[in-house]
């Protein structure tokens, strides 16, 4: 699994021609080399662990990547976690990947292809990191609805 992950950080963080040589997340490769990237195993029942988890970390995380390695949980299951995680703590945006439900920008997947996982990210810093991209053409290449779709977690009223 710890292979799974490392090959998926590597892959989102090399620039494609698809993406006007941008890469998947381009803020990744930084974060993975200053060591803000955390990761924990997850079971079905995992809201109360994901939080304490969050609150053992260090604040100047990054990322953390919550892997359900058992494959319990549905795509279905991941939105409504995130969602009640979401309003739980607002000053975090917490995202789903899951492999029956990748995501594409441009025909290059995003998704880690194996496991559902939900990733943390600090609010404030993701949204200084969109505007930063907004302000170049990593978002010409995006499908308005996976935009839309991508841009309203942690943002849902």
């Amino acid at each position: 699994m710890e292979e799974s992950l490392k090959e998926w950080l590597e892959r989102i963080t090399q620039p494609k021609k698809e993406l006007k040589g941008f890469s998947v997340c381009p803020f990744a490769k930084k974060a993975i080399e200053e060591n803000k990237i955390y990761w924990s195993y997850i079971g079905t029942d995992c809201e109360s662990y994901i939080l304490n988890y969050i609150d053992s970390t260090p604040n100047d995380f990054e990322l953390i990547a919550f892997i359900n390695l058992g494959k319990g949980l549905t795509d279905d299951n991941l939105l409504s976690i995130i969602s009640k995680l979401n309003e739980k703590r607002p000053d975090l945006v917490f995202l789903k990947d899951h492999p029956d439900n990748p995501g594409f920008i441009n025909g290059v997947e995003t998704g880690n292809k194996k496991y559902p996982l939900i990733l943390v990210q600090p609010k404030d810093k993701l949204s200084e990191a969109r505007e930063k991209l907004k302000k170049t053409k990593y978002y010409d290449v995006w499908d308005e609805e996976y935009k839309k779709e991508i841009w309203s977690y942690g943002y849902e009223s």
